[in-house]
């Protein structure tokens, strides 16, 4: 009987401290001190990033000769792998101040890209992929915390993106705070 009590108040204090997703029909606080989270409004709706499937170790921060590189990446699995969907955001070669807004517009993969971007992708396995563009679907990203030291980023962002058969996504009230 003691073997029994003993093994129940361990599997309790193990399912207790398990990291556990945020409730995925609010959206998470916006947040500065490295808590793994992000969120926004998909056309109106709830989005939350999950833990247990986010690839939060994507985010990566780079810094030299005072230009910034940061790449966040946002996923959500609800169910199985077919109700994945993922948020990039992408700024490339900026000279970051805080808390200054930036332009999520179109910048293409090479060395020498400057600039920002933003995609959404509603289910890995069939589609659809949202872009922001040159054009009317641009949107922006404010860099509230980078901490290199204890490695958090942290910030706020807005887009509206298309996809190449013309619908448009509108991603609002978005918000990341992430280890990197």
């Amino acid at each position: 009987m003691k073997h029994l009590f003993l093994m129940a108040f361990v599997s309790l204090l193990l399912t207790g401290c398990r990291q556990r997703d945020a409730n995925p029909n609010i959206l998470p606080p916006a947040t500065q001190t490295g808590e793994n989270t992000g969120g926004c409004l998909v056309d109106g709706k709830v989005w939350v990033a999950t833990k247990h499937y986010n690839q939060l170790v994507a985010t990566r921060v780079s810094v030299s000769r005072g230009y910034s590189d940061i790449y966040i990446y946002l996923q959500s699995v609800r169910g199985g792998v077919g109700e994945k969907s993922d948020i990039i955001i992408k700024l490339k070669k900026i000279n970051l101040e805080l808390n200054k807004e930036y332009s999520l517009t179109q910048i293409n993969d090479s060395i020498n890209a400057e600039g920002g971007s933003a995609e959404y992708e509603n289910n890995i396995l069939t589609g659809p992929y949202y872009r922001t563009n040159n054009k009317n679907y641009t949107g922006k990203i404010k860099i509230t915390r980078l901490d290199t030291e204890k490695q958090i980023v942290s910030g706020l962002f807005e887009f509206d993106a298309i996809d190449e058969d013309g619908n448009v996504v509108h991603i609002k009230d978005g918000r990341f705070d992430h280890r990197f």
